[in-house]
């Protein structure tokens, strides 16, 4: 499965966010870290993938598959979300509520739904919360539960942005865990070297909405010049 973005100009809230950006992100490479400073674009990147931005020049493809609106609804089944923001992804009452939400609105069947549903919170290590309120969790849970609402969709491609922000470094750390455990490719758009050096094999380093470079992980994270030019370090 590739992404390729082919000279993409995406504007948000009146200005430039992504120009004329080019880049191809290969599953067969490995999960991949988006890094950049803030306004770099990353979470515009992720977005636009889904379509929640208008392109105003170029092309994105998922393989063959431009995002377009008329192609929405076959691009987001399959590629899910996680946004940095756990409380607005989250908003039934009980956490099993929320993770059969997204089965339920394909149409499954109730005991397909209840599998996909159980077999998500599992691979989260979250069953134990099947119940619990979802204004009652923590920060890290409230992150597993909303990965779990996406894995209950069987996407191919998982989108996470800023995952790691307000947890801790344990919750970190479980969180980089669960994650390389995921068949779906990851592009994670992250502030936290650390993480990124921990779950990705890949990275890309964004700069005022273009490609400053990509590449092996292991290669441009120990690259002190690159991380101080675009803002990193």
């Amino acid at each position: 499965m590739k992404l390729s973005f082919q000279n993409a100009t995406i504007q948000r809230d009146g200005l430039t966010a992504l120009d004329q950006f080019t880049a191809v992100f290969d599953s067969s490479n490995g999960a991949c870290a988006i890094l950049g400073a803030n306004g770099a674009g990353k979470s515009t990147m992720l977005a636009a993938i889904l379509g929640l931005f208008p392109i105003a020049e170029g092309t994105i493809l998922l393989d063959e598959t431009p995002v377009t609106p008329q192609n929405a609804r076959a691009i987001r089944a399959r590629v899910g979300m996680v946004f940095q923001d756990a409380d607005a992804q989250l908003f039934n009452q009980s956490v099993a509520e929320d993770v059969a939400f997204g089965p339920t609105n394909l149409g499954l069947p109730p005991e397909e739904v209840q599998a996909r549903t159980t077999d998500a919170l599992r691979s989260m290590r979250a069953e134990h919360l099947a119940q619990r309120d979802v204004t009652r969790l923590s920060c890290g849970e409230k992150r597993r539960v909303s990965l779990a609402g996406i894995l209950a969709m069987r996407p191919e491609v998982i989108l996470l942005d800023e995952p790691t922000s307000d947890l801790d470094p344990r919750a970190c750390r479980e969180l980089a865990s669960l994650l390389q455990s995921l068949p779906a490719f990851q592009l994670i758009a992250t502030h936290d070297l650390a993480f990124a050096r921990r779950t990705c094999p890949q990275c890309a380093i964004l700069q005022k909405g273009k490609l400053l470079a990509s590449g092996k992980a292991s290669e441009l994270l120990e690259n002190q010049s690159l991380l101080e030019e675009a803002g990193l370090a």
